[in-house]
């Protein structure tokens, strides 16, 4: 059995949870509210809507739907058993793990696909005046799919290196906590943290040399 092979037996049986898809709908949901609330405008503002897109889709949602897809892809069928039809069926373990990559990096592109042109084709009837920025749009579209699969190759990671379902579960979850509840929420994040301590080895780093002794 090939890396495509398994990619494809995985993605049909995944692309029927309907777990999997109520992130999705909840994506396109928030952004048809987006959309509707610049209906009332009298000068609709299309970026509003996307960085209101962004702050709680990048925050919340597009993570959630990529770790719902796949934080069972390898730790759920470890659990159960029924990887070990697929491993003696002359595949290696490198495969089962790029296999699984692939097929739960579709369903996520497929569905946040869908979630756009739905949500794309109700913004266009719900607020006929609004100014449509299709290049910005596609640029917008393709950084999301981008992150969203940098969260798919997470979620993979942690369900091949877990043994239960619930063991995935809990990293899935702890890994949303931290970098996007506690990350994007915290009154001084992380990452201006860091910046402040760079900041200050380089004005500073004689006060520093005995740290790194």
């Amino acid at each position: 059995m090939s890396t495509l092979a398994v990619a494809k037996r995985d993605f049909l049986d995944v692309r029927r949870a309907k777990l999997v898809w109520a992130p999705v709908a909840l994506y396109t949901l928030f952004m048809v509210l987006f959309f509707w609330g610049q209906s009332t405008s009298s000068e609709p503002d299309f970026y509003a809507v996307l960085w209101s897109l962004l702050g709680v889709g990048g925050a919340l949602v597009v993570p959630l739907i990529a770790l719902v897809a796949a934080y069972l892809s390898i730790a759920g069928e470890r659990e159960s058993g029924s990887i070990k039809f697929t491993l003696g069926a002359a595949v290696d373990r490198s495969a089962v793990v790029l296999g699984k990559l692939l097929s739960r990096s579709g369903v996520v592109l497929a569905g946040l696909g869908v979630s756009f042109v739905i949500g794309t084709g109700i913004a266009q009837v719900l607020v006929p005046e609004m100014t449509f920025e299709y290049a910005d749009y596609a640029i917008f579209i393709g950084v999301t799919l981008l992150y969203a699969l940098a969260y798919v190759a997470v979620a993979v990671a942690i369900s091949a290196a877990t043994a239960t379902r619930s063991r995935a579960m809990a990293g899935g979850i702890g890994f949303f906590f931290v970098f996007n509840l506690v990350w994007n929420f915290l009154p001084v994040s992380p990452t201006q943290m860091l910046e402040f301590v760079l900041e200050e080895l380089g004005r500073n780093p004689d006060n520093y040399e005995h740290l790194l002794e």
